[in-house]
């Protein structure tokens, strides 16, 4: 009886233990439209089913921070016309807009520290790239950003920076 109980008590504090210091996460949760994950009280944002043409990219979504757009999370979005990414939002991650092709501009907070490649990609109706810091583009590799992007009027500009390592 006694092996037993102390069996049952080592089964439990092992089961305890597997999950002591494990971080929660979830996934596929949705918030106007917008469809996130949650990971140490952060949020990045997967995917938009929402209709606005004018779309604002929220700083918090509920009582969680947005610090994030996933890769491919606006991919070939037909409906959004502007983009406006608030302030505190740092990542924007490869090929997140990439053929928006109704997107014709685009606001990038001075708080976004990598741009993944390809992130506007085939935005044919783009007719200016957004102004990047140059912390912006020390992050992030340039190539690609704005490839078939057909509607430029006038070429990126580049602030004086070092682009990152692998670009």
């Amino acid at each position: 009886v006694m092996k037993k109980i102390v069996s049952i008590i080592l089964c439990f504090i092992l089961c305890v233990s597997m999950f002591v210091g494990t971080s929660i996460t979830a996934s596929a949760l949705e918030y106007n439209g917008f469809t996130y994950t949650v990971v140490d009280n952060k949020i990045t944002i997967t995917g938009y089913s929402g209709d606005e043409k004018n779309l604002v990219i929220p700083a918090f979504l509920g009582d969680y921070e947005v610090t994030e757009i996933a890769s491919l999370a606006f991919y070939q979005n037909g409906d959004i016309v502007s983009l406006d990414i608030s302030d505190g939002i740092e990542k924007i991650g490869a090929k997140a807009f990439y053929n928006c092709r109704s997107l014709k501009s685009v606001s990038i907070p001075n708080s976004v520290t990598s741009i993944g490649g390809s992130a506007f990609s085939g935005c044919t109706s783009l007719a200016q790239a957004p102004a990047l810091s140059a912390t912006t583009l020390a992050g992030s590799c340039y190539q690609y950003m704005f490839y078939n992007c057909t509607s430029f009027t006038q070429a990126p500009a580049l602030p004086a920076t070092t682009l990152a390592d692998d670009c």
